[in-house]
């Protein structure tokens, strides 16, 4: 099989190099790998996707704190092509309660990047929207989105 990597905020696709595929393997068997390359700290995560992962990188800052420069998934080319990704810090996607929206079913495999995580819901699944946007609710749920 081979395996390709894709930036998020990017659809351009590329194969994974070596060291990444390796880490890739191991996933199998350990859900989180956090890994140093020439001088910058990663880690993986397993997602619910079939065969595909979540690679962070991440950087300190001045106050010690780690924060994600980039972030991709990686596993075979028509999983992570599958993919889309939604952000409730850019608000494409938005944090409330199923109220404010409208019942609908996710016509796509979607990520959503909520509070520094990622909440993952699988095409065909129970949504709410509002202006077109994924409503989250608190500690990522969805089906439907609660409040506190």
């Amino acid at each position: 099989m081979i395996i390709y990597q894709r930036n998020i905020g990017q659809s351009k696709c590329t194969k994974v190099p070596k060291y990444l595929l390796t880490l890739y393997e191991k996933m199998k068997n350990n859900p989180f790998i956090p890994f140093t390359y020439r001088n910058i700290n990663y880690k993986m995560s397993d997602t619910k996707f079939d065969s595909v992962v979540l690679l962070s990188k991440f950087a300190k800052n001045k106050r010690d704190i780690k924060y994600a420069l980039s972030v991709s998934i990686i596993g075979p080319l028509k999983n992570i092509k599958n993919i889309h990704f939604k952000s409730t810090n850019n608000n494409t996607a938005i944090i409330g309660i199923h109220e404010i929206g409208t019942q609908t079913i996710a016509k796509y495999n979607y990520m959503i990047e909520y509070m520094k995580g990622w909440v993952q819901i699988k095409k065909d699944q129970k949504i709410w929207i509002k202006d077109d946007k994924i409503i989250v609710g608190w500690h990522g749920s969805y089906s439907p989105p609660h409040g506190m």
